[in-house]
């Protein structure tokens, strides 16, 4: 891989480490009212895409993390959910191509030499081609 690690220790962070200790945080309060807990994933937290790795990676510990802690919280009537949902079109989703290349190109040149430039333009080309034929429009009608 050629991405650096401070964007995996970045992105466990936020979408996997926070989900952990606010639901730690809430344990007690979810107990006493049998409540239940709700993590939004992502469906790359099921199929991480090639371009994704630490996004995807952060989704798929919360994933299992979810399990685990449906399993281990049911005895005390905690019910967990996982919400998954796919890419919806958002200027984020569609700008995702030219972000992924700033972080390719920041990455150290010895990592991504084995990559090289035109694999790094065909990928964004294809993100920017296949993004915006699968993202789903956000709007709840």
């Amino acid at each position: 891989g050629w991405a650096p690690l401070v964007s995996f220790e970045y992105t466990m962070k936020l979408n996997f480490h926070a989900h952990v200790a606010v639901t730690y945080a809430l344990l007690p309060a979810l107990r006493r009212a049998k409540g239940r807990v709700v993590n939004v994933s992502s469906v790359c937290g099921i199929a991480a895409p090639p371009t994704n790795a630490a996004y995807s990676a952060s989704k798929h510990a919360l994933e299992a993390y979810s399990d685990i802690l449906r399993a281990e919280e049911e005895p005390f009537g905690v019910k967990v959910f996982v919400v998954e949902p796919g890419t919806m079109r958002t200027p984020l989703a569609l700008s995702y191509g030219d972000t992924w290349k700033k972080g390719y190109d920041a990455a150290p040149a010895a990592r991504r030499a084995p990559y090289g430039a035109a694999w790094a333009e065909a990928t964004v080309q294809k993100m920017n081609t296949d993004i915006p034929n699968v993202a789903e429009d956000p709007q709840i009608t």
